[in-house]
């Protein structure tokens, strides 16, 4: 029988009330838009998984030091840092890997963040099925992969990132 996550009375913490799916992995959200951000934890939370939430690049690093994230939707407009910048940051402290969710992307940004260590850039508006499928891969290919994020150096990961466009059906806004 599945064991109900009881975490979602911590701050900024989002979870099904009471949750009947057990949690897979744990993704920190860093996206300024309340609204969006609502509608990710939604949508990673039906699909199984315990979501942190931050809306700025101080609120994203705090909850590093809360908890151990096995992957990082990041978002490049932020209020206090470019989400580019946060990137490195966040390489220097985690190896969860990093899929950018923007709507800034541009050729410039998609090659930056690759650099930076992202492993995939869904550009704003995108399709659902195409986060869920990009999570998945993400989480299935860093090595040692055993419901927490990997010990194994970001150098030693896959180094092509994959570029996801918006297709017409559940689009994300």
């Amino acid at each position: 029988m599945p064991k109900a996550d009881t975490r979602a009375s911590q701050p900024g913490r989002t979870t099904a009330e009471p949750s009947t799916t057990p949690v897979s992995a744990t993704i920190l959200v860093i996206e300024d838009d309340v609204a969006t951000g609502r509608l990710l934890s939604k949508i990673l939370i039906a699909a199984g998984y315990d979501v942190a939430l931050a809306e700025t690049g101080a609120a994203a690093r705090a909850r590093l030091d809360e908890l151990a994230p096995d992957l990082i939707l990041l978002d490049l407009i932020l209020p206090d840092i470019d989400g580019l910048l946060l990137a490195v940051t966040l390489k220097q402290r985690t190896r969860a890997p990093i899929v950018v969710c923007s709507g800034r992307g541009g050729q410039v940004d998609q090659v930056l963040a690759a650099r930076l260590g992202a492993v995939a850039f869904l550009v704003k508006p995108f399709n659902v099925d195409d986060l869920e499928g990009v999570i998945q891969r993400a989480l299935e290919a860093a090595p040692g992969r055993d419901g927490r994020a990997s010990t194994a150096s970001p150098s030693a990961w896959p180094r092509t990132p994959v570029l996801v466009e918006a297709t017409p059906s559940r689009r994300l806004p």
